[in-house]
């Protein structure tokens, strides 16, 4: 399963963010935002707001990344974006 910083650092990649810039528009360090991304630690409630705003997904799906995951991909030296939909209900599975 894919964890919060996994789910941020994605996003950040994904608008072409650097941690330092992601930092600066939600008024955190960027060792906080790399503590996130390393799993080291997790964003607080109101933080978990302003990202869901800025990147315009909900605080659900950045928490459980159960909806829409991105997975960044190297193929001939471009980044290429896929928006993955994982299954909310592993009974549906068999």
């Amino acid at each position: 399963m894919n964890n919060i910083g996994q789910i941020i650092k994605g996003l950040r990649k994904r608008n072409g963010l650097t941690q330092s810039k992601l930092a600066e528009i939600i008024h955190v360090s960027d060792k906080t935002i790399s503590k996130w991304e390393l799993g080291l630690s997790v964003p607080e409630s109101d933080i978990l707001v302003k990202l869901s705003e800025y990147f315009n997904v909900s605080v659900e799906d950045l928490i459980k990344g159960n909806k829409k995951i991105l997975i960044t991909k190297d193929i001939k030296k471009k980044r290429i974006m896929v928006w993955c939909t994982q299954k909310t209900d592993r009974s549906d599975s068999e």
